[in-house]
């Protein structure tokens, strides 16, 4: 038994699944990092009751990478940080 089939039975997502939300988790990612100044736009709103609020998702307009709400507002403070 490996990580995959480990992974597939306590989620029981299955491994076919994993490998495709494991393929766009790379391909966004690698959008992200080829992006030199990102421009995130409000694309998406879930109720995420697991932390009893809400999620927010972001597309970048020019890489295309998505980001949620979170993660932009770091982003955005490092942008700031490095202005100073």
């Amino acid at each position: 038994m490996n990580g995959l089939d480990v992974l597939s039975n306590v989620s029981r997502v299955s491994k076919e699944e994993l490998k495709d939300i494991w393929k766009n988790v790379k391909k966004n990612h690698e959008l992200l990092e080829s992006c030199s100044k990102h421009d995130f736009q409000l694309i998406d709103e879930k109720r995420n009751d697991q932390y009893q609020g809400r999620c927010f998702k972001y597309r970048c307009t020019r890489c295309q990478g998505e980001l949620d709400s979170i993660n932009v507002s770091w982003y955005k403070k490092g942008l700031e940080h490095s202005k100073q």
